[in-house]
């Protein structure tokens, strides 16, 4: 496989609901998740922190079942003081599901499985009701 192609197919991926956990930055934040074009989940974490440790791999397991509908994001807030700031994670693990520049949702703490795929799906329908009821989303 040809290694340009490879990064370029890499860099497309990274903007888009790719089935896969995608890590975040300071520097990249507005890009990758402000400006994705898909809706975002976004997990606030730190490596210290138990919760966190026990949810990256429930996060990971979930990332597949939303390919195509939600982008799945990590930000380490230790490393990335200006989104967590700007933001006001106070906990970790926090969640926050992001279309556009909006936060249709926000969760904090450890959660099992279905209960994180509830809460996903419960945000999203949030999120698809409040685009249809804002006024001017029917012009382009």
């Amino acid at each position: 496989m040809d290694t340009n192609n490879t990064q370029t197919m890499e860099s497309t991926a990274a903007t888009a609901a790719n089935g896969k956990v995608n890590m975040v930055t300071d520097d990249n934040f507005v890009e990758d998740v402000l400006e994705s074009g898909a809706p975002v989940l976004v997990d606030f974490w730190a490596p210290w922190c138990g919760p966190c440790k026990l949810m990256g791999p429930v996060f990971a397991d979930l990332a597949p079942e939303y390919e195509g509908k939600v982008r799945f994001a990590k930000l380490d807030v230790d490393d990335n003081p200006q989104v967590a700031g700007a933001l006001r994670i106070e906990s970790i693990p926090t969640f926050m599901l992001i279309s556009g520049k909006t936060v249709y949702a926000q969760g904090m703490g450890a959660m099992r499985p279905n209960d994180l795929r509830r809460w996903i799906d419960e945000g999203l329908k949030h999120m698809a009701s409040a685009q249809t009821s804002e006024p001017g989303q029917s012009e382009s």
